[in-house]
C-alpha cells in the first residue's frame, strides 16, 4: 500500500456510501480464511486502480493481502477526520467501480465473478478457488488467464454456470470437471484447450449448454451423451476432433443446436440424430464425413431450421422427408445432376448454399417459389442455359452468387425487380447481350460483378442511379463506347474495373469525384487523350492501372500527390516527357511505365523503400543508372531494357539478395561486371544482351544456382565461362553446344537444361 497515497483511498471510500467499513472487514476476513494460496496476479488490492481498456470506468479490487484489519482501522480514522473534497486527480474516483463489494452477505454471491469478466485480468487461476464451495456462478470470460486449469475447481459442486472462454490456458480439461454435477452451462470456447475431451463430462447430467469451440481439442469424442437428456446446445466446431460422431447424441431429446464443423470427424452421421424432435440447427461442415445420400427426417422433426453439411462427401442429391428449413448448406460436396425438385419445395428457405458441386442443367423456373430467400449461393457449378425470368420473384434476395458456371443468354430485365439485392455476382459465365436498363432497379446494390462474360454495347446510363455501389467490375467483356460522363455520381465506389473491353474516347474528368475509390482499372481498352488531373486527387487510391490504351501527353507531376498508391501501371501508352525526382511516392510496390515514349534521366529510386517490381523498359531514357538505390531491399524484378542507358551497371542490382529477375538488355552499358553475383541467391533470369560490356565473366556467377535464364550475348566478354557452366556442358544428351573461343557467348538455361550459343 506504500505506493498509493492514503488521500486517494479516502476519496475512494467516500464514494462507497451506503457501504460500511464493517462490511469490508467482514468480507476481507472471509477472503483471508478462504484464499490461502496466491490471488490473481492482477487482483493486488487497492494498489491496482486504473482505467480499463473499455470505456472510462475505474476498478477497485479487494484482496486479503492488502486489505487487512490494521489498514481498515487506519482508513476508518481518516474517513472520520477527513474534510477532503473533490476528485483526486491521479485516480478519477468519479467514475470508480468497486469490485467485488456490493452488499455481499457471503462469498457465494455470484456478482463476484460476474463483475470480473472482460476486465483483462491475467495470471493463472489459483487452486484455492476450489474452496469456495458455495459458488453458483463463475464467469471470467474475456480475461487473459493462463493455465493449467486447477483440478480443485471440480470441488465447486454447486456451480450452475462456468464460463472460462477467451483464455490462454494451453492445457487439457481436468477430469475433475466431471464432479460439477449441478452445472447447467459450461463455456470454454476459444480458451486454447488441448488434448482429448474427458469422458467424465458425461456425468454432467444437468447440462443445458456445452461450448468448446475454437480450441485445439483432439482425439475421439467419448460416447458419453446418453445421460445428458437436458442438453439443448452442443458446440464443438473448429477443433481437431476425429472419429465417428457419437451415437449417444441421439439420446439428447432436448437438443436444438448441434455444431461440429471444421473438425476431422469421419464415417457417417447417425441417422437417428436427424430425428431428434427439437433439432433446429445442424452443422457438420468441413469434416471427412461420408454419406451417399442426404439424411432423412422423422416427421416429428418439424423444428429443424438449419442444416449445414458443407465439404462432406455427400454424393447423392436425393432426400426423403425433408422438413421446412430456413438454412440449407450442401456446398463443397459431390452432388451432381440437375437441381433436385425438393430444393424448390423448401419454401421457408432464407439461406441456400450449394456452391462448389457438379450441378448441371438450367436454373429451374421453380426457383421463383422460394419467396423468402435472402441468400443464394450456386457459384462454381456447371449450370447452363439462361437465367429464368422467375428470378425476379425473389423479392427478399440480398445476395445472389452464380459466378463460375456456364450460364448463357441475355440477362433478364426482371433482374431489376430485386430491390433488396446488395451483392450480384455473375462473373465467369457466357451471358451475352446488353446490360438491361432495368438494372437501375437494384437500388440497394453494393457489389456488381459481371466480369468474364460476353456482354456488349454501352454501359446503360441508368447504372449511375446505383448510388450505394461500392464495387463495379465489368472486366473481360465486349463492352464499347465512351465511358459514362456521369460516373462521378457513384461517389461510394471503392473499386471500378472496366478493363479488357473496347471503350474509347477520353477518361471523364468526373472520375476525380470518386473520393472513396481505392482501385481503378481501365486497362486494355482504346482510351485516348491525356490522363485527367482529377485522378491524382483521389487520396484513397492504392491501385491505378491505365495500361494498354492510347493515352498521350506528358508525365504529370501531380502523380506524386497520391500518397497511398501501391500499384501504378501506365505501360503500353504514348506518354512523353521525363519523370521528375519527386514524382514517385514511397508507398509504391509495383511501377510499370514500360512501352511509352518517356525520356530524360531515370528518376531516383532511393525513396521507394517497398518497391518490388520496377519496369521502365521500351522508353527513351538515357544517362546512367541512379546510384541512390542501394536501399531497395524488397526489389524482385527490374526491367530497364530497350532504352539508351549508358555507363557501368550499378552494383545495387547485383547486391540485392531478393532480386529474381534483371533485364538490362538493348542499352549501351559498358565496363566490366560487378563481382557481387554470389549474393543473388534467388536470381532466376538475367538478361544483359546487346550492350557494350567487356572483360571477364565473373566466376561468382556460377554461385547463382537458381538461374533459369542467362543471356550475355551481344557484348565483348572474353575468357572462360564460370566452372559450373563448363561442368554442366559435359552432358551432351541434354545440351546443344556450339562454342567458339574468345567470342561472345550466350548461356540460356531453361529449368535444368543449359544451351550455349554464339
Amino acid at each position: 500500500m506504500d505506493n498509493m497515497p492514503i488521500e486517494a483511498l479516502v476519496q475512494i471510500l467516500l464514494q462507497l456510501d451506503p457501504f460500511k467499513i464493517a462490511k469490508y472487514r467482514r468480507v476481507c476476513r472471509y477472503f483471508n480464511n478462504v484464499l490461502t494460496a496466491h490471488p490473481f496476479s492482477n487482483l493486488i488490492g487497492l494498489v491496482n486502480i486504473g482505467q480499463t481498456y473499455q470505456e472510462v470506468e475505474v476498478l477497485c479490487f479487494v484482496t486479503p493481502a492488502s486489505f487487512g484489519e490494521g489498514f481498515l482501522t487506519n482508513v476508518q480514522e481518516h474517513v472520520s477526520n477527513s474534510c477532503l473534497c473533490g476528485a483526486f486527480n491521479k485516480y478519477p474516483v468519479s467514475s470508480l467501480k468497486v469490485l467485488p463489494i456490493q452488499q455481499l452477505d457471503s462469498i457465494n454471491d455470484a456478482s463476484l465473478f460476474e463483475k470480473l469478466k472482460g476486465h483483462f485480468l491475467s495470471g493463472p487461476l489459483p487452486g484455492a478457488f476450489g474452496k469456495m464451495t458455495k459458488l453458483t456462478i463463475m464467469d471470467l470470460n474475456g480475461n487473459y488467464l493462463t493455465g493449467p486449469l486447477p483440478s480443485e475447481l471440480g470441488n465447486l459442486v454447486n456451480l450452475k454456470k462456468l464460463s472460462l472462454s477467451h483464455m490462454c490456458f494451453e492445457c487439457a480439461i481436468p477430469d475433475s470437471f466431471g464432479n460439477l454435477v449441478n452445472l447447467e452451462e459450461l463455456d470454454m470456447s476459444e480458451a486454447r484447450l488441448i488434448g482429448p475431451m474427458p469422458a467424465s463430462l458425461g456425468n454432467l447430467v444437468n447440462l443445458v449448454k456445452l461450448s468448446l469451440r475454437r480450441n485445439e481439442l483432439s482425439g475421439q469424442v467419448p460416447d458419453m451423451f446418453g445421460g445428458m437428456t437436458k442438453l439443448q446446445s452442443l458446440v464443438l466446431d473448429n477443433n481437431h476432433l476425429e472419429g465417428r460422431i457419437p451415437q449417444s447424441i441421439s439420446q439428447c431429446m432436448q437438443l436444438a443446436k448441434l455444431h461440429c464443423k471444421r473438425n476431422r470427424f469421419s464415417g457417417c452421421v447417425p441417422e437417428s440424430i436427424f430425428r431428434l424432435p427439437l433439432l433446429q440447427n445442424v452443422n457438420f461442415g468441413s469434416n471427412l464425413i461420408i454419406s451417399e445420400t442426404l439424411p432423412t427426417y422423422h416427421p416429428s422433426g418439424e423444428f429443424l431450421a438449419s442444416l449445414d453439411l458443407e465439404s462432406q462427401k455427400v454424393a447423392s442429391n436425393q432426400s426423403q422427408g425433408v422438413v421446412p428449413l430456413f438454412l440449407l448448406n450442401l456446398s463443397r460436396n459431390r452432388l451432381s445432376g440437375r437441381l433436385p425438385n425438393y430444393i424448390t419445395s423448401l419454401t421457408s428457405l432464407q439461406n441456400l448454399y450449394l456452391y462448389e458441386n457438379n450441378f448441371h442443367g438450367p436454373l429451374p423456373p421453380e426457383i421463383g417459389r422460394l419467396a423468402q430467400l435472402e441468400v443464394l449461393h450456386l457459384h462454381e457449378n456447371n449450370l447452363d442455359g439462361p437465367l429464368p425470368p422467375e428470378i425476379g420473384r425473389l423479392a427478399k434476395l440480398e445476395i445472389l452468387h452464380l459466378h463460375e458456371n456456364n450460364l448463357d443468354g441475355p440477362l433478364p430485365p426482371e433482374i431489376g425487380t430485386l430491390a433488396k439485392l446488395e451483392r450480384l455476382s455473375l462473373a465467369s459465365n457466357k451471358i451475352s447481350g446488353e446490360i438491361p436498363d432495368t438494372i437501375s432497379g437494384l437500388v440497394a446494390l453494393r457489389t456488381l460483378d459481371l466480369s468474364c462474360n460476353l456482354f456488349f454495347g454501352r454501359i446503360p446510363d441508368s447504372i449511375t442511379l446505383l448510388v450505394d455501389l461500392t464495387q463495379l467490375v465489368l472486366e473481360y467483356n465486349k463492352l464499347s463506347g465512351p465511358l459514362l460522363v456521369e460516373v462521378g455520381l457513384l461517389t461510394a465506389l471503392e473499386v471500378l474495373n472496366l478493363s479488357h473491353n473496347h471503350f474509347y474516347g477520353e477518361i471523364p474528368e468526373s472520375i476525380g469525384s470518386l473520393g472513396n475509390l481505392r482501385k481503378l482499372d481501365l486497362s486494355h481498352n482504346e482510351l485516348s487523350g491525356e490522363i485527367p488531373p482529377g485522378i491524382f486527387k483521389l487520396s484513397c487510391l492504392i491501385s491505378l492501372q491505365l495500361n494498354n490504351n492510347c493515352l498521350a501527353g506528358p508525365w504529370r507531376s501531380d502523380i506524386g500527390v497520391v500518397t497511398m498508391l501501391i500499384t501504378l501501371d501506365l505501360s503500353h501508352n504514348q506518354l512523353t516527357g521525363s519523370v521528375p525526382e519527386n514524382g514517385l511516392k514511397s508507398s509504391l510496390r509495383t511501377l510499370n511505365l514500360n512501352h511509352n515514349m518517356l525520356s530524360g534521366s531515370l528518376p531516383k529510386f532511393g525513396a521507394l523503400a517497398f518497391i518490388q517490381n520496377l519496369h521502365l523498359d521500351h522508353n527513351e531514357f538515357s544517362g546512367h543508372l541512379p546510384l541512390d538505390s542501394l536501399g531497395l531491399k524488397c526489389l524482385r524484378s527490374v526491367n530497364f531494357s530497350c532504352n539508351q542507358l549508358s555507363g557501368p551497371i550499378s552494383a545495387f542490382i547485383f547486391s540485392n539478395v531478393s532480386i529474381e529477375s534483371v533485364d538490362l538488355s538493348d542499352n549501351i552499358f559498358n565496363g566490366t561486371l560487378a563481382w557481387e553475383f554470389g549474393d543473388m541467391n534467388r536470381i532466376k533470369r538475367l538478361n544483359l544482351n546487346n550492350n557494350q560490356l567487356s572483360g571477364l565473366i565473373p566466376e561468382s556467377l556460377g554461385n547463382c544456382t537458381t538461374l533459369e535464364l542467362l543471356d550475355l550475348s551481344g557484348n565483348e566478354f572474353e575468357g572462360d565461362l564460370p566452372e559450373r557452366f563448363r561442368t554442366q556442358s559435359e552432358d551432351k544428351s541434354r545440351i546443344a553446344l556450339r562454342w567458339e573461343a574468345e567470342k561472345t557467348v550466350a548461356v540460356i538455361a531453361l529449368y535444368s537444361c543449359i544451351y550455349w550459343a554464339v
